[in-house]
């Protein structure tokens, strides 16, 4: 196996990956805090996001359907 090509392509896809603004978010908090703190606060934002989407979602859909 060579290490030289499996390290640059695994360091071209991590960087690529990153450009997600709440990884580099992740990231910060995990520097600053305990990992399982930034992971329950990760969980939690996500859990946030997914009723705002579902509840504007459903408030759409009886909007548009009615």
């Amino acid at each position: 196996m060579d290490w030289r090509v499996m390290l640059t392509t695994f360091g071209v896809i991590f960087l690529a990956e990153m450009g997600d603004k709440t990884q580099i978010a992740a990231m910060n908090m995990a520097a600053k805090e305990t990992a399982l703190g930034s992971f329950h606060r990760r969980v939690a934002g996500a859990g946030r996001v997914s009723a705002i989407g579902v509840i504007v979602g459903s408030l759409l859909s009886q909007y548009f359907t009615a």
